[in-house]
């Protein structure tokens, strides 16, 4: 099985792909890591509102936030990365991306192991231009990736021995 996602669709393809054993090959674009810094420097509208909701709420600095929101998530995504196998990992990324920003992106990218990856003259919204090069690479990939022989999927390291970091119910 072979999973995609984009923006927030990205960051739900990348924990079904780190917990689910049936995915073998992922694709994530525009996605990053930590979700705190994400949060905290998105110009997303949705996303800058309810920060800036929370924030009130709190009556918290933007330094104060960063702080709560880094204590508060506790599977984020560069705790999960190193038990992700990027070698059946492709990352989009978007140089100029401001949503995620691509700091985040390149974090994410590095604590995974350094997956493949293709990385677009984009923004956020703009990477959609590359639609369809993004999704004939994405087939590519994943038809390379499956028709090769693999031990494992994407999740090389059941949850049950990552301490901690994921939390699964049954």
């Amino acid at each position: 099985m072979g999973v995609f996602g984009t923006s927030l669709g990205g960051f739900n393809a990348f924990y079904l792909a780190a917990l689910d054993k049936r995915v073998n090959v992922a694709s994530i674009a525009l996605t990053g890591g930590s979700l705190a810094y994400v949060l905290s420097n998105s110009n997303e509208r949705r996303v800058v509102e309810a920060v800036t909701r929370l924030k009130n709420e709190l009556s918290f600095n933007d330094e104060q936030l960063m702080e709560y929101l880094t204590d508060k998530i506790v599977t984020d995504t560069l705790a999960i990365a190193p038990h992700v196998n990027a070698e059946r990992m492709l990352m989009v990324l978007a140089k100029f991306d401001e949503a995620v920003p691509y700091s985040s992106q390149l974090e994410l990218y590095n604590t995974m192991g350094q997956p493949e990856a293709i990385t677009l003259p984009t923004g956020h919204k703009t990477a959609a231009a590359y639609i369809f090069y993004v999704r004939s690479r994405v087939l590519e990939f994943f038809d390379r990736k499956l028709s090769a022989a693999s031990e494992s999927g994407t999740a090389a390291i059941s949850p049950d021995h990552c301490n901690g970091v994921f939390a699964v119910q049954e």
